[in-house]
């Protein structure tokens, strides 16, 4: 049996077939790993001997369905400073202490009398978060 020319028209087995993680005709069937992202490892296959390769495969040559959106946030960051969150029960009643909140966290559906009645802590909303608001009026707080 020769290696060379007259064998390789007798040759009709495939050795590689797709990835199911990568998607490329890397995946050895006898072997049962990618050649190019290393599946079934956890970890994706990845090296420092080639920079083109990392180009390819880098972060932003995808989606970025989470990470366009993270980017975009960082941006307008200032918009995400403590003075635009949503303010703790502490800032809406200064008056109440932890022990009696608790309380009335427990009692929450005993203390309803009727289906429409408020809950004890729902009072009006705090002056200082609408001065929050209008103080920055040209900031867009993003979700």
């Amino acid at each position: 049996m020769t290696k060379g020319t007259s064998s390789f028209g007798k040759r009709r087995n495939k050795t590689h077939t797709l990835c199911r993680r990568c998607g490329s005709k890397a995946y050895h069937l006898q072997k049962s790993t990618c050649g190019k992202c290393g599946y079934p490892a956890k970890r994706k296959r990845k090296y420092n001997w080639s920079a083109k390769a990392k180009r390819r495969n880098t972060t932003g040559t995808g989606r970025m369905r989470h990470l366009k959106i993270v980017y975009r946030r960082f941006r307008h960051s200032i918009c995400n400073d403590a003075a635009f969150k949503a303010p703790s029960w502490k800032q809406k009643w200064p008056s109440l202490d932890t022990e009696s909140a608790y309380a009335l966290s427990l009692d929450f559906p005993a203390s309803r009398t009727e289906p429409g009645a408020p809950h004890p802590l729902d009072t009006t909303e705090p002056a200082s978060q609408s001065l929050i608001v209008n103080s920055a009026p040209e900031c867009r707080v993003w979700p």
